[in-house]
């Protein structure tokens, strides 16, 4: 059962939210043209179809990234210190911010809810549930699974745990 930080009384609330940023995610990669992993950077331009979303590479201390407005658009910024694949992680992230930025979406709830759906939305945009099943049924391993979906074996470990899918077998 999917609950946010332990707390019971969020787990209703926290299954329903993930359906809802699942169908978000699902809708944005036939939009973006794309059919198979992995799924590009770039995705996160169609967040906002008004204005461009540029992204920047830069030390960040201790952050993963953050989202900002500019006057050309939006500006995806993440820590260039971090391995690649937990900064595909981090802009999808991002890109889920800009998603309630610009069309108002699922804005209630504290600061640390909203993290946590922006992380579900970012591992249900990188290793959608379809594409997962799929792959890992040819008895992939864990680490190329994470090579083919660009993403850390970590983040790939939680999506799979999530999915009760089991690589290699």
């Amino acid at each position: 059962m999917v609950s946010w930080n332990g707390d019971s009384a969020y787990t209703a609330r926290a299954v329903r939210d993930l359906g809802e940023v699942e169908q978000l995610a699902s809708c944005l990669l036939p939009a973006a043209g794309i059919s198979a992993p992995p799924v590009p950077e770039n995705i996160v331009a169609f967040c906002d179809s008004g204005r461009p979303v540029k992204i920047y590479r830069r030390p960040l201390g201790a952050m993963h990234g953050l989202l900002e407005p500019s006057p050309e658009g939006w500006l995806i910024i993440v820590n260039e210190r971090l391995p690649r694949g937990a900064q595909r992680f981090s802009i999808a992230h991002e890109g889920f911010h800009l998603l309630q930025r610009s069309r108002g979406l699922l804005c209630d709830g504290p600061h640390e809810y909203q993290e946590w759906l922006a992380d579900g939305f970012a591992a249900r945009l990188l290793m959608p549930r379809r594409w997962l099943t799929e792959i890992s049924a040819r008895r992939v391993d864990l680490g190329m699974l994470a090579y083919i979906f660009r993403v850390s074996r970590r983040a790939m470990e939680r999506r799979l745990g999530e999915l009760a899918l089991h690589p290699g077998g």
